[in-house]
């Protein structure tokens, strides 16, 4: 059993925010439970394994992959990631849309239909090239 005691995190988001709107966003993504999955830090650097370049290969693959954002800059941690992902301006801003998250999931189009896209597509990538477990996901 884990001994480790992780803190009760609170949303930061905005209930009413409109996260389809055009802007820069800077995201932190961790892995479950803060495993060092991604490689460790050695003499002051970051020594990444093979997962952390399927999340940077997968984390620049994305602005190919959906038009409406653009990555900026990134670092891929031994627990986590830092990134800023810009929303470019789309048909859909200013307009009266419901902001709300549907039960199908994020709104298409929002920083989080991104995350999730993002997430999915790392740990599918993963499981499919290596002999990881289930705890090698990444996860919010």
């Amino acid at each position: 059993m884990d001994s480790i005691k992780y803190p009760n995190r609170k949303s930061i988001r905005l209930k009413r925010y409109d996260y389809t709107q055009s802007g820069a966003y800077f995201v932190t993504i961790c892995v479950h439970k803060m495993a060092c999955l991604f490689g460790e830090i050695r003499d002051a650097t970051m020594k990444n394994n093979e997962l952390a370049q399927i999340v940077y290969d997968e984390w620049k693959k994305s602005e190919t992959i959906r038009s409406e954002i653009e990555m900026g800059p990134f670092v891929v941690m031994p627990n986590h990631l830092h990134g800023i992902v810009f929303i470019k301006a789309t048909h859909n801003v200013g307009s009266d849309r419901q902001v709300a998250r549907s039960a199908a999931g994020p709104q298409p189009a929002s920083l989080g239909a991104f995350i999730a896209g993002f997430k999915s597509s790392a740990t599918k990538k993963n499981q499919h090239n290596s002999k990881n477990t289930r705890k090698d996901r990444v996860a919010a």
